[in-house]
């Protein structure tokens, strides 16, 4: 169950990805309205991008400096706020320092979709309540 959960959560940041690449492209023409969704969804957006930058420091640490079942908690916890961390495994294997780069910014970017697409979701249920 927690594998599709996962294999889910990456296709949707996936797809976030390119929904908010879209979004953000078509806002820059001039071709989209920013209201409330556009705002929720650029600050989320956001959010998602700095989320990795804070949290890969602090999930380093915990693993070098704490017992096994608080590493194995958290490592539950940083996978609910980045799912598409589980392609951090693919920086164990051989690979260039560009490639390496490669992957850490694919990663990210799939999170800014993810939370992009949350943010699209939340902003377009709040314009037609408002």
């Amino acid at each position: 169950m927690e594998t599709k959960v996962f294999l889910v959560t990456n296709l949707l940041s996936a797809v976030g990805a390119l929904i908010v690449a879209g979004i953000l492209s078509a806002a820059a023409l001039g071709r989209w309205q920013r209201g409330k969704a556009f705002r929720t969804m650029a600050w989320l957006s956001a959010l998602g991008g700095l989320l990795p930058f804070v949290l890969l420091p602090i999930w380093t640490y915990v693993n070098r400096h704490f017992a096994l079942e608080i590493q194995i908690g958290f490592d539950k916890f940083a996978l609910v706020l980045w799912p598409s961390s589980l392609g951090l495994m693919a920086l164990e294997g051989p690979g260039t320092a560009a490639s390496r780069l490669v992957i850490v910014c694919m990663l990210v970017l799939m999170n800014m979709g993810l939370y992009g697409l949350i943010g699209l979701c939340i902003g377009m249920v709040w314009e037609k309540l408002a």
